[in-house]
This record gives C-alpha cells, structure tokens and sequence, in this order.
C-alpha cells in the first residue's frame, strides 16, 4: 500500500522510471502510478527507498527529481481529451509518484505493427485530436519533447491520449554528460535542437517535428534518418539524407499529406510549423502548406535551364550552409568530434583485448 493506492502490477519499465497499475481504495477506481527511478542515477534499496548510485550523483538525481514533481504539477492543471490526466502527485521514499488516468486500449506502436494505420483517414483521425492536446499544452508554456509512437495512446473508443512527458529527462541530460543527453533522445524521432543543452531553442517546433516522424514511420515502416545524421551533410555542404514522404510516402495519401509532414521534417527550426493548429490545419487540406521558405505551394518558379541545373544545385547548397547560425555549427562539431574521440577509445580498449 502507497498512499492509499494498491499496487497491483508493473505495466512499464524504462530507463526513467517504473509505471504500475494500482487501485486507489479512496475513489475506488483503477490508476497507473509513475515512479522516478533512473536508472543510470539511482537504486532501490531494501527497504524500498530511492538513492543515488554515487555521492557525486545525488545533485543530478535531486535536480531531475524536482523536475519531475513540477512537471507533475503542472500537468495536474491540464484539462484536456487528449492530454493525460494527472489526478495526484506525492513524494516517498525519497522519490516522487504520479498518479495518473488508466486507459484501456493499446499504444500507437502496436497498432502500427497490426497494420491499422495504412490510409490517410485513420492517420488524421489520430493527428487532428493529439494536435489538439499538444496546442492546449504550447499555450501553458510546456513543451512535450518526447512525442513517438509508444508515447500516442488510443483508448477502446478509438479517441488518442498523449503520454509520458520528457521535460524532467531533458533536465537530467542537461545537467548531465554528454553521453546522457544522446541516451535520452529517441533517435529519428528528435530534432537536432533537441541535442542541444540550451532549451530556449526547443518549442512547440519541436514537438511538430517528432509527431512528424511519428507520421513517416506509419507511412514507411521506418523512422526518418536521425536529425544527427542529418547535421552532418549540413556541416559538409552535402545532400540532406533525409528522404522526403512526398517520394516514399504511398499513393492512398494526398500529396498536401505528405507536403505536410515534410514540412514538419524540416532541420531548421524556423522552417517548420510553429504552431500544432497550424499544422494540423495543414494535414486536413484546410490551409496550404508552404514552400519551407515562406511562400505556398500555389507559387510556381520556372525551372532552370538544362545547363544551369547543377551550378544551381551548388548555389543552393552553399546559401544553405550560410544561413546556419555559428553556434550550430560549432555544436555540430563538438558532436561529431566526442564521436570520433568515442570509437578512438573503444578501439583502443577493446581492440587491445584482442
């Protein structure tokens, strides 16, 4: 017994934390409990009490633990069909519980390995209500940064319920090593910005780009190429890996559909959506989907002559380069380089063994 809940069974386990299904003997309903216990930081000793692994760190794991109350907090205040409800959060056992809304039903993940979402339709019927739930969220000033398709619940009713919100992770990687914040980004699923410990670059933005990749992995069968790799070719002044839905996407899905989700696939920032709404308006048809630069998809520029396309090309891809901010630059090169230094070491120990 924990605060008048029953534990009943574990339902999630991941790297942050442990998610039970329990009965709150108050109201007599069924709950799911969220526990802070990161892995790479804490244990649980015999008398069940949370503790830090080390000494060292204990600031890490106090810091990422009252993130994670007030995220609680703050979600308590969210009223919204597709945002999940928070009925109660509690400190014990020098940790914190969330006591959330349980929902019958299956995560985005497992439908999408069934084969239920293979038109167009099926897809808006999921992306129009969470968009909905995400704008509510961008209003409060909360970003998700964490949206995938484990994280997209439908309930037995068919109606979506956004899940499992990372802000307090993003707290523990931004305080952390490196090899913390790469180890809490869902690859393919977060934007570059997203790898960055300066959070001011992170916004609803953000959150429009993983639901997007959410949309290519249903469309494909495959996340879309991490924005890591993706920075890459931008440093090196070469073709962007990334493959666009208008090319791989099927024939049952509009071409303002697969724009759409393009659009959200953006690198930069300022060239995707900025508003969940926006975008969703976009993905119904209901408004046009720019050109990623500024103009819409009405606007027709005359194509160049046939000796002039490949010194466009490179034209193009140098005012490219251009417009990236130094500090983008440079963060991808202190990325690219703590890699390099990473396989260096591996080789080295791991090579000598041999």
């Amino acid at each position: 017994m924990l605060h008048g809940y029953q534990i009943e069974s574990v339902i999630g386990h991941g790297g942050f934390g442990i998610t039970y299904k329990a009965h709150d003997t108050d109201f007599n309903q069924t709950v799911a409990i969220k526990e802070y216990l990161p892995s790479d930081l804490a244990y649980r000793d015999e008398k069940d009490t949370v503790r830090p692994l080390t000494d060292e760190q204990k600031g890490l794991y106090d810091w990422g633990m009252e993130r994670f109350l007030s995220e609680g907090k703050t979600l308590e205040e969210f009223r919204h069909p597709n945002v999940i409800k928070v009925h109660n959060v509690f400190q014990d056992n020098n940790t914190v519980y969330m006591v959330m809304e349980y929902a019958d039903g299956k995560d985005m993940q497992d439908l999408m390995r069934k084969g239920l979402f293979h038109d167009e339709q099926s897809l808006l019927q999921i992306c129009v209500p969470i968009c909905d739930g995400l704008a509510h969220v961008h209003e409060a000033g909360f970003v998700h940064r964490d949206i995938k398709p484990a994280n997209i619940f439908v309930r037995t009713d068919g109606s979506p319920v956004l899940l499992d919100f990372g802000s307090a992770r993003q707290a523990v990687a931004k305080t952390g090593p490196a090899s913390t914040m790469t180890s809490l980004v869902t690859p393919g699923f977060a934007p570059f910005e997203q790898y960055n410990d300066d959070a001011r670059s992170q916004g609803p933005w953000s959150d429009i780009y993983a639901f997007g990749a959410t949309l290519y992995l249903a469309l494909t069968g495959r996340p879309p190429v991490d924005a890591l790799v993706r920075s890459h070719s931008f440093l090196n002044q070469t073709q962007d890996p990334y493959e666009p839905a208008t090319k791989v996407g099927g024939r049952q899905f509009s071409t303002r559909f697969l724009r759409a989700i393009d659009h959200a696939l953006c690198f930069r920032e300022v060239d995707r959506p900025q508003n969940a709404n926006d975008w969703s308006r976009m993905l119904q048809g209901l408004d046009p989907v720019p050109n990623f630069g500024g103009t819409t998809t009405t606007d027709r520029r005359p194509a160049p002559a046939k000796g002039a396309k490949k010194q466009s090309r490179k034209i193009k891809l140098r005012k490219r380069s251009q417009k990236l901010p130094k500090k983008l630059l440079i963060l991808i090169g202190l990325l690219s380089a703590a890699l390099l230094i990473g396989i260096g070491v591996y080789l080295y120990a791991f090579g000598g063994l041999g």
